[in-house]
């Protein structure tokens, strides 16, 4: 398993598919049958990795908000779009 491949595909989820403020799991940025295909070791390594990268501020705009019932990382999109950006009339996200 690659990781930087799955980040790039996770980052790439992110900015197609979420909104704003959205919250997501990790698993929930890829499709149900890549995310399957995985062994369960490579889902937890990636998951840690992804994590790692969240917390270094790798991974612009994400934040780690909360850790589920069922020991899974919740994490928040952050990302300013640029309409957004010209409503705030700066350049940074609230």
């Amino acid at each position: 398993m690659n990781h930087e491949e799955w980040i790039k595909k996770g980052l790439e989820s992110i900015e197609k598919d979420l909104r704003l403020g959205d919250s997501f799991e990790v698993k929930g940025l890829f499709k149900d049958v890549e995310w399957q295909q995985l062994s369960k070791g490579e889902r937890i390594s990636f998951g840690r990795y992804f994590s790692m990268m969240v917390k270094e501020g790798k991974i612009p705009n994400v934040i780690k908000i909360e850790r589920e019932k069922n020991n899974h990382n919740k994490y928040k999109n952050q990302q300013c779009t640029k309409i957004v950006q010209l409503l705030l009339l700066s350049n940074s996200c609230i």
